[in-house]
């Protein structure tokens, strides 16, 4: 017959439990902010590249932005 366990060994195995699953949980966090660091650079990258091939400056689309919430349609 199978010994149950004690409360103290269900506590620390529950435990042992919950310690695994928050350093998964910190490590998908971690990988989460990643992705959405690169996406960011691959944005910016883009628009960059889209304001170069227009020939205008960062300024010029900065005006542009701050002349169009001056001005709403």
């Amino acid at each position: 017959m199978a010994r149950k366990k004690s409360f103290q060994q269900q506590m620390e195995s529950i435990n042992k439990e919950i310690q695994m699953c928050e350093t998964k949980l910190n490590r998908l966090y971690q990988e989460r902010e990643e992705i959405l660091k690169q996406k960011q650079q691959a944005e910016l990258a883009s628009l960059y590249h889209l304001i170069q091939n227009h020939g205008m400056t960062i300024e010029d689309v900065t005006c542009m932005i701050e002349q169009s919430n001056q001005n709403p349609a």
